[in-house]
């Protein structure tokens, strides 16, 4: 296996969906840097930690888990969570990861959804 480390930043998207198309530019969106290994050759424990390592780094960069008050999950950080994990294994792009993901119940990112 190849030791060179990669850093992968996820990002909160579910803002980019809010932004004011008068502004013209992106607004600033929270990253986490997930770092991980060449996935040549890993093994399925590898691939289950570097998912777990996304998925917290999403939810951490989506804010407030719960509504104010409540015990309830935010369906906006929800959305933004699984969106961003979306991102992140598209972005890596190994299919043991998206094989994994796909396990797991995260649907593949589809181009097509960000446009609806």
């Amino acid at each position: 296996m190849n030791k060179l480390t990669t850093v992968f930043a996820v990002a909160a998207i579910a803002g980019l969906f809010c932004a004011n198309a008068d502004a013209g530019t992106l607004p600033d969106v929270p990253t986490e840097a997930v770092r991980y290994r060449n996935l040549q050759g890993v093994n399925d424990h590898h691939v289950a930690v570097l998912y777990r390592r996304i998925e917290a780094a999403a939810g951490k960069v989506c804010g407030q888990r719960l509504r104010p008050g409540s015990l309830v999950v935010s369906p906006a950080w929800q959305e933004c969570a699984q969106n961003a994990l979306r991102h992140a294994v598209a972005d890596i792009n190994a299919p043991s990861v998206t094989t994994y993901a796909a396990a797991h119940g995260l649907l593949p990112y589809n181009s097509s959804m960000a446009r609806n």
